[in-house]
């Protein structure tokens, strides 16, 4: 599931349980760039088999303050933090961080960080299907 807005992955999380009754404990969710957070904050309200991190941005919050444009923008106007670090220290299922930029890189910081059970896989450094296939079999019935 990759929405850019919190009610769009709500209604793909509804659309999956309630029309075409599927159990929560056969989704994963994956989430890519900013589509993380949402990703992660979907994965702790209704707890899926399984979680999958793929190259998460800084914070938005942190990307809109660097710019210096933005400092005319009033602080209280940025509700979106887009940040994921917190569900995720939370979120008690099992996670696959695919990362591109190597363990210093913001998905590696995230991982660290994370609650078990978790994983993580530097993408280049390999074959990927593998660890993808394994991880899937793991979490799914």
């Amino acid at each position: 599931i990759l929405p850019l807005r919190r009610e769009d992955a709500e209604a793909a999380w509804s659309y999956l349980i309630d029309t075409r009754h599927i159990a929560p404990k056969s989704i994963v969710i994956y989430g890519s760039g900013i589509g993380a957070s949402l990703a992660a904050d979907l994965a702790i309200k209704h707890t899926p088999a399984g979680l999958i991190i793929d190259g998460p941005p800084e914070p938005a919050w942190q990307l809109i303050r660097a710019d210096a444009r933005a400092r005319i923008v009033p602080g209280f106007l940025i509700t979106e933090r887009f940040d994921p670090a917190a569900s995720l220290q939370a979120l008690g299922v099992p996670k696959l961080f695919l990362d591109r930029n190597g363990a210093k890189s913001r998905t590696g910081k995230l991982y660290k960080s994370s609650a078990l059970p978790k994983e993580y896989f530097e993408l280049g450094q390999g074959a990927f299907e593998p660890t993808l296939r394994r991880f899937l079999d793991e979490v799914l019935p």
